[in-house]
């Protein structure tokens, strides 16, 4: 969470509209698929997932826009 918050932030300060949509991950798939519409609606997506990066390949074959994946270590 921590990277979560610096990242919106830090978005915010640019001058950003910021909705972060917490615990999506792709054991929770079900949960990104309820959001989907907020997802593929954003300019710009930033996903902050664990070690094997999987979120941001799912959500990458979904939105048609910028996609910045934060991997936290």
């Amino acid at each position: 969470m921590p990277v979560v918050e610096e990242v919106a932030e830090t978005a915010i300060i640019l001058g950003n509209r910021v909705e972060k949509i917490i615990d999506v991950g792709v054991a929770g798939i079900h949960r990104f698929f309820a959001k989907i519409d907020i997802i593929q609606s954003a300019k710009v997506v930033i996903v902050v997932a664990g070690l094997e990066g999987a979120l941001a390949c799912v959500i990458g074959g979904f939105v048609e826009h910028p996609l910045i994946n934060f991997i936290r270590c």
